[in-house]
């Protein structure tokens, strides 16, 4: 730790640039999950629709 407690810290820690990049490649992966669920989902729905599966 640096300082004596007596003032805040100031700039980016490499514990906070992690964090950071880790938020952002989870919530990338996440929402190519949902994007992928929504692309089976639709297809599903087709072939109960239609009888015929789209590639």
């Amino acid at each position: 730790m640096y300082g004596d407690g007596k003032v805040d810290c100031r700039g980016f820690h490499i514990t906070t640039i992690v964090a950071v990049i880790g938020a952002v490649i989870f919530s990338v992966i996440v929402g190519i999950l949902i994007f992928i669920g929504c692309i089976e989902r639709r297809k599903q729905k087709n072939f109960l629709k239609n009888g015929v599966p789209q590639s």
